[in-house]
């Protein structure tokens, strides 16, 4: 082989093997990031509402749009803000998804900030970021008087938060022996299914038994029950039923409709 043609193929066989150790794009991929996710205020007290505006970006290289379906903040498996049908992001645009929270303890709480949604491919894509919220210390002790009445009943519900040293949140309500939970969301939760079935007693139900009116009055009331219970949580409960999170925030979200008509309605007729 002359020395020409051995140079020849030598340059050959590096462009090759140059071309082959470069990565290349697939064709077709959909590339979508949080390229931020911003705490306001930073350090919120318990009880006061803080907002994670999240910007979702569908990056310019992409090859499809991608519709957003939901972004939502969660802590520990429990969806704590949620928004839905944001609509859809051509290559190169973003959009910011404001999210609201709050939490009733004080103490270091690591969020994940979540955006799922479809390319217009028909391909499914979840992209998710790290948020952490620091909740302020108010040391305070506060009685709530809720004088909110289940309908044709006529003792007040009375609810006591206590946040100092071992913090409880306590319900109390005509018919019930009352019970004590953690964090004021759950005792919250706890009261509107009180409400939607218009009370109900636990009394012999066991360590994880469930009152015979709760299981009657239908699945949606059951999945907001399961969530005010010590051994159950969204994704446990999603499991249960063979649901995504977001049908069980449905179910919960319904219940705690229904229950504000009825303490609306007995405020209406003098009750509360």
């Amino acid at each position: 082989m002359s020395r020409a043609r051995r140079i020849a193929v030598a340059v050959a066989l590096a462009s090759l093997l140059v071309a082959s150790a470069s990565p290349a794009l697939a064709a077709g991929d959909t590339y979508v990031s949080i390229s931020d996710a911003t705490v306001t205020p930073s350090a919120p007290a318990p009880g006061d509402t803080f907002t994670v505006s999240t910007t979702v970006r569908n990056l310019q290289s992409s090859a499809n749009g991608f519709t957003l379906r939901y972004v939502r903040i969660v802590e520990d498996g429990r969806v704590r803000a949620y928004v839905s049908d944001l609509g859809s992001l051509g290559p190169g645009s973003e959009l910011t998804v404001p999210l609201t929270a709050s939490f009733s303890r004080p103490g270091t709480h690591e969020l994940r900030v979540e955006a799922g949604g479809t390319t217009d491919d028909g391909h499914s894509k979840t992209v998710t970021y790290p948020v952490v919220v620091h909740v302020n210390d108010r040391a305070a002790s506060v009685e709530l008087d809720g004088s909110d009445v289940v309908a044709d009943a006529t003792s007040p519900l009375n609810v006591t938060v206590t946040n100092a040293d071992g913090p409880a949140y306590r319900f109390e309500a005509p018919h019930n022996d009352g019970a004590t939970f953690d964090d004021a969301e759950t005792a919250e939760l706890y009261a509107d299914v009180y409400f939607d079935v218009n009370g109900f007693d636990e009394e012999g139900v066991g360590d994880r038994g469930v009152p015979p009116t709760i299981i009657q009055a239908g699945r949606d009331t059951l999945v907001a029950y399961f969530l005010t219970q010590s051994y159950a949580d969204e994704r446990w409960i999603a499991s249960f039923y063979g649901e995504k999170p977001e049908k069980i925030d449905r179910y919960v979200n319904r219940v705690q409709k229904r229950a504000a008509r009825i303490r609306d309605g007995a405020r209406d007729r003098g009750l509360a």
